[in-house]
């Protein structure tokens, strides 16, 4: 499916506002502003602290929540840091406040608020009062525009956001996927330990062939958990995650 662009993609932000998501946490706002206004508004952008600003959602990017990253993932962020250092932040994060204590939560943005966090420096936010609809949508809409989640990545991010309260029609909104695109992200993560995951890594290079076919091993119990942990924690911790994927299936 080719990629929308950001302009096509904004047209569904009030869709979702209506799709019937039911996230766990709700703000007073009753109607979500259009995506476009967010990312238009230069008005709305500050400077602010990092150390007032919080996570928010489901999280997208595995090297959030993994000690197994890519190489591409490690270099990519140093980039940045080299770039925010020497030529400052260029593209603002997006936040909404949280609560009367002066605190922000972070839509999207976690790399380029944890360079300015490490380089003590404050980060450049667009601060918008939008509810958790919205900030899901502009989240995914964010992925969309920069580097592409890796297939196992998306997986993940689609069970958090339907672990977060949000039914399907909003997951595939959020992600820009097809029914059986849907359904091809759900057999890897019903059937494939999160600890093996987590263990893998994002595995960038590797597509939905590859996962399903892990994903059929262990619904097969060709392949169980322990064995898989003990075999991936044997590898070199500098393996790239493509090919710690490569070898398990072997």
């Amino acid at each position: 499916m080719a990629r929308k662009s950001l302009q096509e993609l904004s047209g569904i932000a009030n869709a979702i506002v209506r799709s019937g998501a039911k996230p766990k946490k709700s703000t007073a706002i009753s109607k979500a502003p259009a995506l476009g206004a967010l990312q238009g508004s230069l008005s709305a952008i500050r400077e602010i602290d990092p150390d007032l600003i919080d996570d928010w959602g489901p999280l997208d990017r595995l090297d959030e929540f993994t000690a197994v990253n890519t190489e591409d993932d490690s270099d990519g962020f140093d980039a940045l840091k080299a770039s925010i250092k020497e030529d400052g932040q260029q593209v603002p994060i997006l936040v909404r406040r949280a609560g009367a204590d002066g605190r922000f939560e972070s839509i999207y943005g976690r790399r380029r608020l944890k360079a300015c966090r490490e380089l003590s420096i404050k980060v450049k936010a667009n601060v918008q009062e939008i509810d958790d609809a919205t900030a899901l949508l502009a989240k995914g809409l964010e992925n969309a525009a920069r580097r592409n989640l890796s297939f196992y990545e998306k997986a993940r991010f689609a069970a958090a956001i339907k672990a977060a309260g949000h039914d399907t029609a909003t997951v595939r909104k959020v992600l820009n996927l097809s029914p059986s695109g849907i359904s091809h992200l759900t057999k890897v993560t019903d059937n494939v330990p999160k600890e093996i995951g987590d263990l893998i890594g994002a595995a960038p290079k590797s597509g939905r062939p590859k996962w399903t076919s892990l994903a059929a091993a262990f619904e097969a119990n060709k392949m169980v958990t322990a064995t898989g942990i003990a075999f991936l924690s044997k590898l070199n911790p500098n393996t790239p995650s493509d090919d710690r994927l490569d070898l398990l299936l072997k």
